[in-house]
């Protein structure tokens, strides 16, 4: 079994968002992630930067232009 830990922006431990990922989606609007341990987030505004299969780790970043991004 294959799980990976997701993190926001780049691979840092205080950049951590969930542990045990077992399952990503995603749609034009939101980043749906399901941990192992039944968590789940919906974060709007992010996509999926980078997928690293056998370090088994996610990077989501914020899209840019998005109103409230300064």
């Amino acid at each position: 079994m294959c799980l990976s830990n997701i993190y926001l922006e780049e691979k840092k431990q205080d950049k951590l968002l969930i542990e045990e990922a077992k399952q990503v989606s995603a749609d034009d609007e939101t980043v749906h992630i399901r941990s192992l341990m039944g968590e789940r987030k919906d974060l709007e505004g992010y996509y999926i930067s980078e997928v690293d299969l056998i370090e088994n780790y996610m990077i989501l970043k914020k899209k840019q232009g998005l109103r409230g991004d300064g």
